[in-house]
């Protein structure tokens, strides 16, 4: 994504970059145009499609369908800059501490009725600008994957049944064993022509969309339970 040449050449901006100058553009102005919300989301839209991945926009309907297949499924919101590439390359996605903060909750369970989405979306990393463009991954459990849950005593500001949602995680997500792909947008920023009737009416604070990269991805096999880890 982002590619330096010899010394001294231009440098190919990251779809992080020009996203946020389209972004800042755009919140200049007082009447927001819909040719530029457009070409703003589908900067992104193009991007995930030309790497594989389909786009579906009642994402509440689809991410239920896959939690019911895998009650497994962990979400995150990740570093866009950093899932922009590792998707575009077909890599391991990276999930590490700092030493400064050190290990913490950074990830929840999706659960059946997608309640660790909420917890996803409002910890884990990085937005996009000023709108807060947000991307939260969802994936399978591996190998090499180390998942905790929260330690008794410790991060009491999660309880009740969302306690038991938080996961710790740490290590390589396959890039095979990432499931989809949620874009979450300010209503502002969002071209009404992609919009569907409910949000239009609704106008909700922010819209979604799921992308799933079916290219990559073997047929999956009836339910599985939620399971939980130690």
């Amino acid at each position: 994504m982002i590619n330096f040449e010899m010394p001294g050449a231009p440098r190919e901006k990251s779809i992080v970059e020009i996203a946020e100058e389209i972004e800042k553009a755009m919140l200049a102005k007082k009447e927001k145009k819909e040719k530029d919300k457009k070409m703003y989301y589908e900067l992104f839209k193009k991007y995930f499609e030309e790497n594989g991945a389909v786009e579906y926009d009642e994402w509440q309907s689809k991410l239920g369908e896959i939690a019911r297949k895998n009650g497994k499924i962990i979400v995150r919101r990740e570093n866009p800059e950093t899932f922009l590439t590792v998707f575009k390359n077909k890599k391991n996605l990276p999930i590490a501490f700092s030493a400064e903060h050190g290990k913490q909750p950074n990830s929840a369970l999706l659960g059946n009725d997608l309640a660790g989405l909420r917890l996803a979306l409002a910890g884990g990393f990085g937005k996009i600008g000023k709108g807060s463009v947000a991307i939260t991954v969802g994936f399978e459990p591996s190998e090499n994957l180390s998942i905790k849950d929260v330690p008794d005593g410790k991060f009491t500001n999660f309880s009740g049944s969302e306690r038991s949602l938080v996961k710790i995680v740490q290590g390589d997500v396959p890039f095979e064993k990432m499931k989809f792909f949620l874009l979450r947008m300010p209503y502002g920023l969002f071209p009404e022509s992609e919009m569907t009737e409910d949000e239009l009416e609704k106008e909700p604070a922010s819209i979604q969309r799921i992308f799933i990269p079916e290219k990559y991805q073997k047929k999956e096999k009836g339910p599985e339970s939620i399971a939980s880890w130690s």
